[in-house]
């Protein structure tokens, strides 16, 4: 009936550091386990060396291994510590001989352990048993976790496929408003090329008919000139001949020859001809070029403002740190700053102070408010983060030529700005001088995220923290390349740009 103290199974439930019974049990990620609290001081002992090893089968890893709890260890451990320790009983008792543990039966039953009174070479699990049952819930906790990722990816795959369906009228949309677009174009180069033909049939009727006019005249002309050179060879003839007879009697009938009728005048001289109808179409052919060139421009520039937002809005973190602004889109131009506005982090963070700063004289530096913009305008789908200190802040996006002076200058009291106002007791959302109250969630953040889709005409707040929060979102069509802007308008207030 003895217990030896190291059977089977039992070595498999002591540390491997500190050679006793598992206290805490945990596993590592190479599959070994310890107790908590000596895996731990061990691996404290290797921060300088930034090398972290398991003391059984020396793996190396470079990051700190999580410590996952174990259950089955630690109900093995306790079941063992029953078995080998004293327990508190009614009144029977057995005193342990040499090299035996005393065994003192349990109060408590449990259904899945045997009697203590039992022999105790019964009771112990063998290393075979123990490694079973540490494969099996291990197993089964994967089993879960495939299940989980299965569950994901069906969820994922439903998501996806509703997508598909969605972007399918999409598609027809595209076709038909292109479609559309195309017989405009169509119709155009008709009414361009009719009123061309309409034109050209006018200058040829024109011609048709100036032409036979010259051409009658031609035709007269030339009959009179064959006349005239028939009386003109029979007058030859006469004025040869000797007899006196023959020209008395023929004389009579030629002498109304010496007095010829009146020639037929033809006003030749300097004659336009089509030159006029030339210059003019020359003259229209130019203001319609430079007309036509101008509406084509309005054409050219809508067709690529065309966009179609596939894409849904980002409505988590991972889905919208994926836009994160590159690093020189967020970098504050010096030349913009108020003078009462202190940079400093290499440009990314902006505070009021009561010291006139000493920039130099700029155009674009806002002189009525303590607001900066930054140098580089920003990208279709991008998004950044601030963090603030202080009374209050302003986020902002502008046009390149938002007003610098007056109190219209002020991010969202005009037309080419956007702003959210953020303090520790409200939160507005401004543009062109209109404010509306945002309802921010409490705790309140100290970080504020913001998500531009300049193309799709999407701006989004978002108060950030381990998840994001929508704050305000508005829909616009931008017509300028866009700006990030700050504005600290309490002294001490600070901003600044974030890493996401």
């Amino acid at each position: 009936m003895a217990l030896q103290r190291h059977q089977p199974g039992r070595d498999e439930l002591c540390c491997f550091i500190c050679k006793i019974l598992m206290k805490d049990p945990v596993t590592i990620a190479c599959g070994y386990s310890y107790c908590k609290s000596c895996i731990s001081r061990r691996w404290d002992g290797e921060k300088q060396t930034k090398k972290y090893s398991c003391p059984h089968c020396r793996q190396t890893f470079e990051r700190r291994p999580a410590l996952v709890i174990s259950t089955v260890l630690a109900n093995l451990v306790e079941e063992e510590k029953k078995k080998t320790e004293p327990q508190a009983g009614p009144s029977y008792h057995r005193v342990a001989g040499p090299g035996e543990v005393g065994c003192i039966p349990t109060r408590r039953k449990r259904k899945s352990l045997k009697s203590s009174l039992q022999p105790h070479d019964e009771v112990p699990l063998k290393k075979t048993k123990l490694i079973e049952a540490l494969k099996l819930h291990e197993m089964s906790k994967k089993k879960k976790e495939l299940e989980e990722s299965r569950k994901n990816i069906q969820q994922r795959i439903q998501n996806e496929e509703k997508i598909v369906k969605e972007l399918l009228p999409e598609v027809e949309a595209i076709n038909r408003s292109a479609g559309k677009a195309v017989r405009e174009c169509t119709e155009l180069v008709k009414l361009i090329l009719k009123r061309s033909s309409d034109l050209k049939q006018k200058i040829k009727s024109r011609q048709e008919y100036e032409v036979s006019r010259v051409k009658e005249i031609q035709e007269t002309l030339q009959k009179d000139i064959n006349d005239l050179r028939k009386k003109d060879t029979e007058l030859e003839k006469l004025s040869q001949t000797d007899d006196q007879i023959k020209f008395l009697q023929a004389y009579p009938s030629l002498s109304d020859l010496r007095h010829p009728e009146k020639p037929c005048r033809v006003k030749i001289g300097p004659v336009r001809y089509f030159e006029d109808v030339t210059a003019a179409v020359s003259e229209a052919r130019g203001k319609v070029l430079e007309s036509f060139n101008k509406e084509w421009m309005k054409i050219s520039e809508t067709l690529t403002e065309v966009y179609v937002r596939l894409l849904p809005d980002p409505q988590t973190k991972a889905d919208i740190s994926q836009y994160a602004a590159p690093k020189y889109l967020l970098k504050l131009d010096p030349n913009t700053a108020s003078m009462q506005i202190q940079l400093s982090e290499d440009n990314k963070k902006a505070t009021k102070v009561k010291e006139q700063q000493s920039y130099d004289p700029h155009v674009d530096r806002f002189m009525a408010r303590s607001q900066v913009l930054c140098g580089e305008g920003l990208t279709n789908r991008c998004y950044w983060e601030v963090e603030w200190s202080g009374l209050g802040v302003s986020v902002a996006v502008a046009y390149k030529d938002v007003p610098r002076t007056g109190q219209e200058s002020t991010f969202g009291d005009n037309d080419k700005s956007w702003a959210l106002e953020f303090s520790k007791k409200i939160c507005n959302f401004k543009h062109n001088g209109e404010k509306k109250e945002v309802l921010v969630p409490v705790p309140q953040s100290k970080r504020i995220g913001v998500f531009l889709d300049q193309k799709a005409g999407v701006l989004s707040f978002y108060s950030v923290s381990e998840t994001i929060t929508l704050l305000h979102r508005v829909h616009i069509k931008f017509t300028q390349p866009l700006y990030a802007g700050l504005g600290v308008y309490y002294y001490g207030s600070s901003v600044k740009f974030r890493e996401t």
